[in-house]
């Protein structure tokens, strides 16, 4: 047990006191956003730093973190001192953390040797990256190794030319100025002499990690009550703080935990929580309070991205091939589910059980087809026990609406197919059908009239007049594929043109349709994208890159307005005041594009 009366070393003393006294000045200030800009006194007055709490890292926290350093491509150094094996290979598995959020140039620098860290040779990397991060382990290994060093000044000068450090663990404790948990006996050790001073990219702050998995929330009070002029910061698994400059944002699937602010404490304990999409002044230890819009923001955790097609015909109706060579060809295809879509004809995949397995799921479906005086009416049924027979009705949304009915009577999942097939029907007809969240935006039949013409507006634009009208309803593409046999031609209805990819919690039928009428899914036509990615006030979209193609990302309002357009992959997208929801399309120099689904706004 350390003595309340010990106190900081003299280095770190200067450090924490040169805070606190300017804090202490600046105290009088009500809120961060009435005080003048000046030069950060907490966080770094150039550059960023991601702390996380260690755990899985989601999209939202690797995928900032390489935005910041500037894109997948840029340089970046890994330091993985803290897990404290002997050595670390160029292809260190460690890498993979960041290799999956798309970094290609990354460097692993590894010592334990102070003269090794001060010398120019070993800290070169560092001087010409845009990154450093930080794996987890023990923090007493970093300080050990680096505090003091050549690598130590390189570090902050990468952040003075307005480079990124991230860490998570060990790798976010090491980043404030006071040190928790160094002690090399053991973690459970909050203050440990000798073992206190980490790399002050934050100063005057201590941070914990893992505070809620590991049950910490007790803990840095303790360090408090014996350096009240410390701010503490702790942080759960799976959640960051990004700093720049004296404010940070918190993202991620937990919560931060502050300790020694101005804010009115939770009553849960002595410290006032933080949800991803909060701010916080790191000058003024104050929350910045804003009330203004956010998307909402849909729970990913646990999740993974199944293609598949909803939309598609053989023999039992009007197809050219047998339903096992059309499930056939899509399971070869890379299609994880497929819906076999007939005209009022279900196909029960239990008769084609050989092909379904863990990889592979056939969901049920029928495409209720009738018509109101030559106008077709075509809506699919997915996920439904059995056939279902058509309806009609005296009037055209009354027949439209039947159909939709039957679906729901049966627990099945409706979508409308190709309001253009035969110019039947348009925008204004499908905002009176209600119970129905999915539309084919586009459809790979060459028949469909998918951009519209002559006075009819295509199926995005009626996609976006229902979303400008307020209906929550999904854009879908399919195949609606016949012809599997022969030659592959724009005029025939080959596979392969549209579909989806979804972020479902397995490959279930169940998920799947929960995620879809949930808008949890991208159409395409052709791109691919690697990751979504939803904060409140930011929409990211990671593209993947195939050969040599070349992209571009439309972010689209309420009316179908461009709200901003952009060639960078990630492309993203920060919220504006006074829309309902955006959504994007993403365009390849081939023609291609996907289209991501609308995100709300909360007001």
């Amino acid at each position: 047990m350390i003595p309340r009366s010990r106190r900081l070393p003299p280095s770190l003393t200067l450090v924490v006191a040169a805070a606190s006294a300017t804090l202490a000045t600046l105290g009088a200030c009500a809120h961060a956003r009435e005080a003048a800009p000046e030069r950060a006194v907490v966080g770094p007055p150039s550059g960023a730093l991601v702390v996380v709490g260690g755990g899985v890292l989601g999209p939202e926290i690797t995928g900032r973190f390489l935005e910041l350093a500037g894109g997948p491509g840029a340089p970046i150094v890994v330091i993985p001192t803290a897990i404290g094996d002997s050595a670390y290979p160029a292809d260190w598995r460690g890498l993979a953390v960041l290799r999956n959020a798309g970094a290609t140039r990354l460097t692993v620098l590894h010592t334990t040797d102070t003269a090794v860290a001060n010398s120019e040779a070993f800290a070169r990397p560092i001087r010409e990256a845009r990154g450093v991060w930080f794996p987890g382990g023990r923090q007493w290994r970093l300080a050990d190794a680096y505090l003091g060093t050549r690598t130590e000044r390189e570090l902050h000068a990468l952040l003075a030319r307005g480079g990124v450090i991230g860490g998570t663990s060990a790798g976010a404790s090491i980043q404030a100025s006071y040190m928790v948990r160094g002690a090399p006996e053991g973690n459970e050790t909050m203050m440990a002499p000798g073992h206190e001073r980490g790399f002050a990219f934050l100063r005057g702050v201590a941070v914990d990690q893992h505070v809620l998995a590991r049950k910490r929330l007790a803990d840095l009070p303790t360090v408090l009550a014996v350096h009240p002029e410390l701010l503490g910061i702790g942080i759960d698994e799976g959640t960051a703080i990004v700093v720049q400059g004296d404010r940070f944002d918190v993202v991620g699937r937990s919560k931060v935990f502050v300790y020694g602010g101005r804010d009115r404490a939770d009553a849960e304990g002595p410290y006032a929580s933080l949800a991803s999409g909060d701010r916080y002044d790191l000058r003024t230890r104050r929350a910045l309070r804003d009330d203004g819009p956010r998307f909402e923001v849909p729970s990913t955790q646990g999740t993974r991205w199944i293609k598949g097609n909803t939309h598609s015909h053989t023999t039992m109706s009007d197809g050219d091939s047998p339903p096992e060579v059309v499930a056939r060809w899509y399971k070869t295809h890379g299609y994880q589910f497929l819906v076999l879509s007939d005209h009022n004809v279900f196909t029960d995949p239990k008769t084609l059980a050989g092909l379904t397995d863990s990889s592979f799921l056939l969901i049920p479906g029928e495409e209720l087809t009738t018509a109101w005086q030559q106008r077709a009416v075509h809506v699919n049924g997915l996920n439904i026990p059995g056939a279902i027979a058509p309806r009609t009705d005296s009037t055209l949304v009354g027949t439209i609406q039947k159909n939709v009915d039957a679906i729901r009577e049966v627990n099945g999942v409706p979508h409308i197919n190709h309001p253009n097939f035969r110019w039947s029907f348009d925008h204004r007809t499908l905002a009176q059908i209600r119970n129905d969240k999915l539309l084919e935006i586009f459809n790979g039949h060459p028949l469909v009239h998918n951009a519209g013409g002559g006075g009819s507006p295509g199926l995005e634009e009626m996609w976006d007049h229902l979303l400008t009208g307020g209906q929550r309803i999904y854009g879908i593409a399919v195949d609606d594929a016949h012809h599997f046999q022969g030659e592959f031609a724009p005029e025939r209805s080959n596979p392969g043109r549209g579909w989806v990819v979804v972020r479902s919690a397995s490959l279930e039928a169940g998920a799947i349709m929960r995620a879809m009428e949930a808008g949890q899914f991208y159409a395409s036509s052709g791109v691919a994208l690697d990751d979504i990615v939803v904060e409140p006030r930011r929409l990211t979209i990671r593209i993947r890159q195939q050969g040599d193609f070349k992209y571009r990302t439309e972010f689209i309002g309420s009316e179908g307005k461009i709200l901003a357009r952009t060639t960078a992959n990630p492309a993203v997208f920060a919220l504006p005041r006074g829309e309902p929801y955006v959504r994007a399309k993403v365009y390849d120099s081939g023609g291609a594009a996907a289209w991501v689904q609308p995100v709300w706004v909360v007001k």
